[in-house]
């Protein structure tokens, strides 16, 4: 039975001391941790009454990540709640979709640009990134006649589609063609 706590005790301690980390470092040692292990330590600095040295060492995380997932508490828990995969790009970690769409200079018109993508995708019209900054810049114009602040870049078309997640496509035949010999092949 002693043996028997051990392990508990064991098994309770490696849910901590085994980082669930991805395999994503660099020269500088930097890892990726998910968010049920950044989590799990954040329980632990409650459970141990916010002491960031003790549990940076039992959980083998510097300090300073402890610190900042501390402070990220609250996106952390929303993130996990909705599911979300954080995709780290130049150290701006859990953004909700709102927060990146907030940082266009212009929401208002990339959201009527959106809904007029949405529009013809759904009736089968591929549209070309020409096209999307013409109809961005005509949008604009309609908005802001006296005004002439926007350009419908390159620049602003790709960081468009990321926001929204857009993505272009062409439509192709390869592989769709039956073979002659089908019926022969089966």
């Amino acid at each position: 039975s002693e043996s028997a706590a051990g392990t508990e005790n064991q098994l309770e301690d490696r849910e901590i001391e085994e980082p669930d980390v991805r395999n994503v470092t660099s020269d500088r040692g930097r890892r990726s941790y998910t968010i049920e292990k950044k989590l799990a330590v954040i329980r632990k600095y409650d459970e141990l009454g916010g002491n960031k040295s003790k549990v940076a060492r039992e959980c083998g995380v510097s300090r300073q990540c402890i610190q900042d997932w501390v402070k990220d508490r609250e996106r952390l828990e929303q993130a996990r709640d909705a599911r979300q995969t954080v995709v780290r790009k130049r150290r701006h970690v859990l953004k909700s979709a709102d927060e990146v769409r907030d940082r266009a200079k212009y929401p208002h018109i990339e959201a009527e640009v959106v809904s007029w993508i949405t529009d013809l995708r759904q009736k089968g019209v591929t549209i070309s990134g020409g096209s999307i900054k013409r109809y961005a810049k005509k949008v604009y114009e309609k908005h802001y006649p006296e005004e002439d602040d926007f350009r419908a870049s390159n620049g602003w078309l790709s960081r468009f589609t990321s926001r929204y997640g857009l993505t272009s496509r062409s439509v192709t035949s390869q592989g769709q063609k039956v073979p002659r010999d089908a019926k022969q092949l089966a």
